[in-house]
């Protein structure tokens, strides 16, 4: 009767493939759950990063295929950046080490789900990146890009799926052609200067509250149970 799913490029390949009826709802977030007192966030902040720095944040699977390794290079080589990075994966002990190198990236380990929203918060760049050569990274519409867009967070990420597109068409953040020590940086240097972080962050929150909140995904999913009969038209 109807297909859900996550994203607009994989909508446009199912209906190719003969889906009439698609239905996107994505992993949108309640810009709500990203909200906390600013002492609270500004305390955590000076616990994980030095004052003044411009502070990345990822928290996820510590594999290979999401270009950490060029993300830590880049990080240790700027003395204005620091990272706040937590998970685990085949990459947690290289991080642990890239930490005890370098004082400005803080390794979390793993961290309880409930708990990601306020390490967002703290943070001033969501990093998100894939391997392109995966044929599934050009579907990929990441929970990290929705969570970037609910706390107005700026966004770096490479070409990949919904993530570079939406980045792009919001210019809530940077899209790098590589997931490249050189190129990270260059993103990172570029968001550092007077007035490019705000802008991207009000056009990140804008967007995780006008478009991709989980206020119109509901109103989605509504609307397509009306149209199927399956709930009362006062909803």
């Amino acid at each position: 009767d109807a297909v859900v799913t996550v994203g607009e490029l994989l909508a446009a390949d199912l209906r190719r493939r003969g889906a009439r009826r698609t239905w996107v709802v994505g992993n949108w977030k309640s810009p709500e759950e990203f909200r906390f007192d600013p002492a609270v966030v500004a305390e955590r902040r000076r616990e994980l990063a030095p004052e003044g720095a411009l502070v990345v944040g990822y928290v996820g699977w510590l594999n290979a295929d999401r270009g950490l390794a060029p993300l830590l290079e880049a990080v240790a080589s700027q003395d204005d950046v620091a990272l706040v990075i937590g998970g685990d994966g085949p990459l947690a002990g290289h991080v642990r080490e890239a930490a005890a190198r370098c004082s400005r990236i803080r390794m979390l380990g793993f961290v309880d789900p409930g708990r990601v929203p306020l390490y967002t918060a703290v943070a001033d760049v969501i990093y998100y990146g894939l391997d392109t050569s995966n044929p599934n990274a050009r579907y990929s519409a990441p929970n990290k890009l929705f969570e970037a867009l609910a706390a107005g967070k700026a966004v770096v990420c490479n070409d990949c799926g919904e993530l570079g597109r939406i980045v792009r068409e919001e210019g809530c953040g940077l899209v790098v052609s590589e997931l490249t020590a050189a190129a990270l940086s260059d993103a990172l240097r570029a968001l550092a200067r007077p007035g490019r972080l705000a802008e991207c962050q009000a056009r990140a929150l804008r967007a995780g509250r006008e478009r991709y909140s989980w206020a119109e995904a509901e109103r989605t999913l509504l609307g397509l149970y009306q149209s199927l009969g399956l709930a009362p038209a006062s909803l």
